[in-house]
C-alpha cells in the first residue's frame, strides 16, 4: 500500500464510501473495514468522527446487539442543499432565456 493509500483523510473517504457503498440499511465495522481496505481500529475512529458530523449514525438492529452503522442525516442535508443550488442555477437559465428571447421556457412533456 503507497502511503497515501494509508493516510487519514484515505480512510476517512474509503470509510464513507464502504458505508454508502455496502448499503444503507447498516453495516458491522468489520465489514467497513473490509470493504475500504483498512484495519477495524482505523474504520472505528473514522466512523467516530464521522458520526460527530452527523455524516453516518450507529444504531443497534431490533433483537440483536451487534452495531451497525449507516448513512446519517448529513447525506439528507447535502442532497437538499445541491436540489436547491441546482434548481436556483435552472431559474437563472430560465430568466437570461427569457430575457434574450422574450419566450418563456415550458416543459410539455
Amino acid at each position: 500500500m503507497s502511503k497515501s493509500e494509508v493516510s487519514s483523510p484515505n480512510r476517512v473517504v474509503g470509510t464513507i464510501n464502504a458505508v454508502v457503498e455496502i448499503g444503507f440499511d447498516g453495516c458491522s465495522i468489520d465489514a467497513i473495514a473490509k470493504h475500504a481496505g483498512i484495519t477495524y481500529h482505523s474504520a472505528r475512529r473514522a466512523l467516530e468522527a464521522l458520526e460527530e458530523s452527523g455524516w453516518v449514525m450507529e444504531y443497534r438492529r431490533k433483537g440483536s446487539n451487534q452495531k451497525l452503522w449507516a448513512p446519517g442525516e448529513r447525506w439528507v442535508e447535502l442532497a437538499i442543499q445541491y436540489k436547491r443550488h441546482q434548481l436556483a442555477r435552472i431559474h437563472k437559465i430560465e430568466s437570461e432565456y427569457a430575457r434574450v428571447t422574450g419566450e418563456v421556457l415550458r416543459d410539455d412533456r
